[in-house]
């Protein structure tokens, strides 16, 4: 009977943990403040395979995959991780200044492609149906705003 994998998540968890294998390598072959390609590729592999696992935990109870993986992404971040673990928060996301500006390189790169793919799934027609509340409720804030500003004004010059 030949091995078959039929779970994505298995699927990406073996392919975690053979890129991740490759990844320590190179890791231990840098010196002192070498090896942070490595890390990074870690990094990345680490959130992909955590948003992939609690995205297909998402589907599994009725949720966009999407959710898991943004709740990946917030439970291996700063404020849950960072916050409980410190320790194993710097020890995954060193912060030198070249290992973090590489990271939120790709974090926000991650950001426009999921604005990108979140545009190209808006329904124009659906759009279009609300455009006057849309525009209604973007506007009334900004006249009450100025209406604020302009009696604070004529306050100030009656004041004076």
């Amino acid at each position: 009977m030949p091995f078959r994998v039929g779970r994505p998540g298995v699927k990406l968890g073996l392919g975690f943990l053979a890129l991740a294998s490759l990844a320590s390598t190179a890791w231990a072959a840098g010196g002192e403040g070498k090896g942070s390609e490595a890390v990074l590729v870690a990094q990345i592999l680490l959130l992909i395979f955590a948003g992939g696992l609690l995205g297909e935990f998402m589907l599994r109870i009725g949720q966009p995959a999407v959710m898991g993986q943004l709740l990946a992404g917030l439970l291996l971040g700063p404020s849950v991780l960072g916050a409980l673990a410190p320790e194993a928060y710097q020890a995954i996301f060193p912060s030198t200044p070249a290992q973090k500006s590489m990271i939120e390189g790709i974090a926000q790169f991650g950001i426009l492609i999921l604005l990108l793919l979140a545009g190209m799934e808006t329904e124009l027609a659906l759009v279009r149906g609300v455009r006057r509340a849309a525009v209604s409720a973007q506007s009334e804030p900004a006249t009450a705003v100025r209406e604020r500003g302009c009696k604070d004004r004529r306050r100030s010059l009656e004041g004076s």
